[in-house]
């Protein structure tokens, strides 16, 4: 390969590995084989090697990290910080859940009936899986449920639909 001939073995002042690197690369007196080595014989302290205890934020068990971790770390694994997003831990929490979707008895029995009025099939493409309830004239102007106003689709078909009518919306705004 080229460039091997202009290697050269050095020995790493800190721990005693022998390893290759070119001249060209030693820029400063010291000799380290790693930025590892480097600091710890900058610093004095084995960082890389020592170990400290921390408490989870969420679950408060104890767990161990390499030292300059420890600022860097909050929760002993992905399931607790993944948990702890959850509910009020969200930062976007907005303070609960909205009475126009999930515990709505009204909104429960008039999406039944949307969906039984429509087949249980996608008005649009057809498919008859997983469909969403769509408000054809925004909940939020109207603000109530209306038999009249809804329509079932499917995911792609609501993705489009609203994708369209926050594209129309933006015109009509702008003449």
């Amino acid at each position: 390969m080229i460039g091997d001939e202009l290697r050269m073995k050095f020995i790493c002042e800190y721990c005693g590995k022998e390893f290759e690197e070119s001249p060209s690369k030693r820029i400063n007196k010291h000799v380290y084989c790693s930025k590892r080595c480097s600091y710890d014989a900058i610093t004095g302290v084995e960082k890389s090697k020592v170990r400290v205890k921390v408490i989870c934020k969420y679950c408060g068990d104890e767990y161990e990290v390499i030292q300059y971790r420890e600022d860097r770390t909050s929760y002993c694994s992905l399931e607790c910080f993944c948990a702890s997003q959850r509910g009020k831990g969200n930062p976007n929490w907005k303070g609960g859940i909205s009475p126009y979707y999930n515990n709505d008895e009204i909104w429960v029995n008039i999406r039944s009936e949307a969906l039984k009025r429509d087949d249980y099939t996608c008005q649009i493409c057809g498919k008859e899986r997983n469909l969403h309830v769509h408000h054809i004239i925004p909940y939020r102007l109207v603000g109530e449920h209306r038999i009249t106003n809804l329509i079932s689709l499917c995911p792609d078909c609501h993705r489009k639909l609203e994708r369209n009518t926050y594209k129309y919306l933006l015109r009509s705004n702008n003449d």
